[in-house]
């Protein structure tokens, strides 16, 4: 997933990968943005009250920081979105793993976003949204990286983000997360989902399935992840109510999706399958089986 514009739209994947490494490898860009998200908490907590002389001054500073510091995560976000390299993603992981494991790390960015003016406010909600998609593109693209994040808890975190979050991008893409890091003992009752969110989620793929590509989410892990969510018996019925079968079909009948697009599609449709009631709406989908 990304959210800002990839790198790799503007170059082949070879030289991607070849610009990553280079900005990766010798550690100086990870040191360079830790020191700025440290930094920022700074400014944060000594910022001075408005009718002190010095108020002004550290609103631009702060804005200088928060605008920097989104735009330097946004390199991280397309990197883990569009490196397919195993060792470039480990060391990326392991640089970014204190910040992206750190308590209430989120929490405490979008507790200040509310103090705060409007333009500070969205750079602040840029960097949450920075920070929880690099934990999903990790989730998917880097699986060596589940384990750890079960270690550190970011289960937790990201169901306490789920709850929180007045944002419907990241209480969406912590709900996706789970899904990723889910054990087989674990109680997957907490993965049943309201309309609201099951709406919001297929909506997205909807619009990452338009020829522009209008989500910032790649189709295949929107239907990853609702196939995930797709454990939950309860959570079948109510996806397909949501109106995901018409979407499977298209990614099934045309001919422009790639191969992982349309293997993903066909696993939803197998997990989506496993109740009676569903099995029988999904036979009524008109050629959705069709060549099967």
């Amino acid at each position: 997933m990304n959210l800002a514009m990839p790198l790799q739209l503007h170059c082949s994947e070879e030289n991607f990968e070849k610009i990553s490494k280079t900005i990766v490898e010798d550690g100086e860009w990870h040191k360079l943005i830790v020191d700025m998200y440290y930094r920022l908490f700074e400014i944060i907590e000594n910022l001075p009250s408005s009718d002190d002389s010095d108020y002004t001054d550290t609103l631009v500073k702060l804005r200088c920081s928060l605008r920097s510091l989104r735009y330097a995560f946004g390199t991280v976000v397309n990197i883990t979105d569009g490196c397919r390299n195993v060792v470039l993603q480990k060391q990326v992981f392991e640089q970014f793993l204190p910040i992206l494991t750190e308590e209430l790390s989120f929490q405490r960015l979008l507790k200040v976003r509310d103090q705060l003016d409007n333009t500070i406010s969205q750079h602040l909600l840029g960097i949450s949204s920075s920070l929880i998609t690099i934990i999903h593109n990790f989730v998917l693209y880097y699986k060596q990286s589940i384990s750890v994040l079960q270690d550190y808890g970011m289960m937790s975190k990201a169901r306490k983000l789920r709850e929180s979050s007045k944002d419907s991008y990241l209480k969406t893409c912590a709900l996706l997360i789970i899904a990723h890091l889910l054990k087989d003992d674990d109680d997957k009752e907490q993965m049943k989902m309201n309309d609201g969110e099951l709406s919001y989620l297929i909506n997205e793929l909807e619009k990452s399935m338009r020829k522009t590509r209008e989500s910032g989410y790649h189709p295949e892990e929107l239907i990853e992840g609702l196939s995930r969510i797709a454990v939950i018996d309860a959570n079948k019925l109510t996806i397909i109510e949501n109106g995901i079968l018409p979407l499977l079909k298209q990614s099934i009948v045309a001919d422009r999706f790639t191969p992982k697009h349309q293997e993903a599609t066909i696993n939803a449709i197998r997990r989506l399958a496993f109740t009676d009631e569903s099995k029988q709406k999904i036979k009524d989908q008109e050629n959705l089986l069709a060549g099967w």
